[in-house]
């Protein structure tokens, strides 16, 4: 899959790789007996369904169907290609990757996505130069001391500074050999509309590195020294940067954010930076596109309470009840900081201190007793103002889906408002139905109606997969399908695959599966191995046999229904000598499928207390 990188070094890299670990450092795992499990950090949910299987070396997520390998996770998680991945894991354990073919064979396997980081690494490097020791970067320098950030810091977060001019960056990029069309895809360079070339997006700013959890620069904010417009611009969306999905600060927050089980979700650059300068280093920020969906995923493997702080303004608030029904819908227990009119973290935290600002954390308010307070302090409980405090929730309340949690919410606003549910429930209820039906209903994926179609499908496919599960997971009867040719009488082509790979695999059972997965041509198949390794079915020799049994009777049904089909027509075309020899063809077929003889019963059995006695020792 990676092209120059042999097989062998690939799977010493999944071996020496341990997906426990790897995904825990994503997603909150719990031990479930021999599995963990946790909350799916590709789709919404409130009880876990993402198992993860050290056995195995696999994790699926029974909700969106979402499988496969440690190589797949960290691709899927992270957005990373396939040689990002097994560079990540290769410099994790320890495991060296060919160096004579990478330069020349890589280069052009490159995908846009490696491209733009290789750029964004060389334009980080030239801004952070230019900041600390070039002469252009002495304002910019003054100025960050000035907001009291020290050169400690500076370091730590790579900040940087893009010089006045119009193309410093750009031609220091020519000098580096990057093709002008490479740097206009990064987004850092932008094409001139007449006489060719283009011109530096970033220009007189403070620039700020943003970095994926890996590590690595998939993009910059940058802020001008005075207070000209725009104040903050980003980089523009590329394949390595999507802004609904990144978070400023969390590639460096997200130790912290677990050993205090919490993350504080703050509004800009400098909010993030002050904070974990005064030591409170589970602060994150979103790219000004305010919290997404995916965010609120993305946090919720790393910290169970959120905390809000944002700036107590209107626009704030507009932000925080944007984000409730997520918050809701994805179960997290979120709070508000309240800070004093005026402040932002950044500057509060410089003028009172750490200490002062965990004491705002401590009287944090749960959200939508926030959002009730702010209404009546900026209303009053008349009758008029009432009114107006219904106006300002009511599309808060009809956004959340779920009717249980709906019916708590408005309860509550009901009591502490001092109006009567049913006519808060009515407006509630025009709400709804002016947002449309299914405003606000989570798309189902069109991975989960495939797994649902295959499990709803003709017999035969459900015993397919019902068979290729039997053998990934109890691996003993995978001789006795051999002999029988179960495989090569399979309809799907995908399982038929599938089996013959398990049937040609070498080597231990606990590589078997992401070995397979790795096999796989494309995600889907990957993710139906894993699906079908995932399970925990409490296979026997007994009930294998059964299951085997139950696949080859279908078969005879089907080919006796055709069979009888032809012998009706041989005798109403009078043909004794064709009516003959189908005769003699469902003779054989009856012989064909009889029951396993009792020595194979007996040579499964010992084969599975072998595999028991073996795991014993061990």
């Amino acid at each position: 899959m990676a092209g120059w990188i042999p097989d062998e070094k690939l799977s010493e890299i999944r071996n020496a790789s341990d997906i426990v670990e790897v995904i825990s450092e994503s997603v909150l795992l719990k031990r479930a007996g021999r599995n963990y499990v946790g909350l799916c950090p590709f789709h919404s949910e409130k009880t876990p369904s993402f198992t993860v299987s050290p056995e195995k070396q696999i994790f699926y997520c029974f909700g969106c169907g979402a499988g496969g390998n440690v190589f797949n996770f960290l691709m899927k998680h992270q957005g990373i290609s396939f040689f990002e991945a097994t560079r990540t894991l290769a410099q994790r354990y320890g495991v060296s990757l060919p160096e004579k073919t990478s330069a020349s064979k890589r280069q052009g396997q490159r995908t846009p996505r490696e491209r733009i980081l290789e750029i964004n690494r060389l334009a980080m490097e030239y801004y952070h130069r230019i900041l600390l020791k070039d002469p252009k970067g002495e304002a910019a320098k003054s100025y960050l001391h000035g907001r009291g950030i020290t050169d400690t810091v500076i370091e730590a977060f790579s900040l940087g500074y893009a010089p006045k001019g119009w193309d410093a960056l750009a031609l220091w990029l020519e000098r580096k050999q990057i093709p002008r069309r490479a740097a206009f895809r990064s987004g850092l360079v932008i094409p001139r509309r007449k006489g060719g070339g283009g011109y530096d997006r970033f220009r007189d700013r403070i620039v700020f590195p943003i970095r994926d959890l890996s590590g690595q620069v998939v993009g910059f904010g940058g802020r001008v020294l005075d207070e000209s417009l725009p104040k903050y611009i980003n980089s523009p969306e590329t394949p390595a940067f999507q802004k609904g999905r990144i978070l400023f600060g969390l590639d460096r927050a997200r130790k912290a954010c677990r050993q205090r089980d919490s993350v504080m979700i703050v509004e800009g650059y400098f909010d993030v930076i002050s904070l974990h300068q005064k030591g409170l280093q589970n602060a994150v920020a979103p790219l000004g596109t305010g919290v997404t969906d995916d965010h609120i995923r993305l946090l919720r493997g790393f910290a169970r309470t959120f905390y809000l702080v944002f700036d107590p303004d209107a626009a704030g608030l507009r932000a925080m009840e944007r984000i409730v029904p997520t918050l809701i819908r994805e179960n997290v227990a979120a709070r508000v900081v309240t800070l004093p009119e005026g402040k932002d973290p950044d500057t509060f935290v410089r003028e009172k201190g750490a200490e002062a600002f965990s004491g705002l954390i401590t009287h944090a308010l749960p959200v939508m007793t926030f959002l009730i307070e702010s209404a009546k302090r900026r209303h009053g409980l008349t009758p008029s103002g009432k009114s107006r405090i219904v106006s300002d929730l009511e599309n808060v309340l009809a956004s959340i889906d779920d009717p249980v949690n709906r019916s708590i919410f408005v309860k509550d606003v009901a009591e502490q408002v001092g109006i009567p549910e049913q006519a808060l429930l009515e407006r509630i209820r025009r709400a709804r139905e002016r947002g449309g039906p299914g405003r606000h209903r989570q798309r189902t994926t069109g991975k989960e109606t495939h797994f649902q179609d295959a499990g709803q499908s003709a017999p035969a496919l459900r015993l397919e997969r019902k068979i290729l599960s039997m053998m990934l997971q109890y691996p003993v009867m995978i001789e006795e399908i051999r002999k029988r040719g179960i495989v090569g009488r399979f309809t799907d082509p995908t399982l038929k695959a599938i089996g013959h790979w398990i049937l040609e695999a070498e080597g231990t059972w606990e590589a078997l599966i992401p070995e397979l997965i790795s096999r796989a041509k494309d995600t889907d198949t990957g993710e139906t191995i894993a699906q079908l390794a995932a399970g925990e079915d409490s296979w026997n020799t007994e009930g294998c046999l059964k299951l085997i049994r139950q696949f080859e009777i279908h078969l005879e049904r089907t080919e006796r229904a055709a069979l009888n089909t032809r012998i009706q027509a041989a005798q109403k075309e009078d043909d004794p000598v064709l009516l003959a020899a189908l005769l003699k063809e469902k003779q054989r077929m009856i012989h064909r499928y009889t029951h396993p003889p009792r020595e194979v019963m007996e040579n499964a059995e010992k084969t599975e207390y072998s595999q028991k006695e073996s795991e014993r020792d061990s």
